[in-house]
């Protein structure tokens, strides 16, 4: 999957929205807007839910070049904690597995249409 394969459609992690064409997520009144690159990362890490997702694998989807340093994927994992957190402070979303890569720990659904 090349980041050109990345979905567009809007989905669910839990009970936050994800709509990847707007680059927001949201619940309720709250929204959050987000880079490109950080939603990429977070399509990749929905797409494969519950999984752990190996940080090269991660590099290799949301930014399909050769060199891509590991602090990247650190502050984009951070910038996407940072907006779940916005939203949602009790709810742990993002699991980090040492040496490895990254986890989304909770259940992603997409929509069947375009609207929540």
């Amino acid at each position: 999957m090349g980041r050109t394969d990345l979905t567009t459609r809007p989905f669910r992690v839990g009970n936050i929205n994800v709509d990847p064409s707007g680059n927001v997520i949201f619940m309720g009144n709250h929204d959050v807007l987000l880079e490109p690159r950080v939603m990429d990362v977070l399509c990749v890490l929905a797409a494969s839910a519950h999984s752990v997702v190996l940080r090269d694998n991660l590099i290799d989807q949301a930014w399909e070049v050769e060199h891509v340093s590991d602090e990247c994927l650190t502050r984009v994992i951070s910038l996407l904690r940072k907006a779940f957190r916005q939203i949602d402070t009790r709810t742990k979303y993002i699991e980090t597995i040492q040496k490895r890569g990254y986890r989304l720990l909770l259940d992603v659904a997409y929509e069947q249409n375009d609207c929540f």
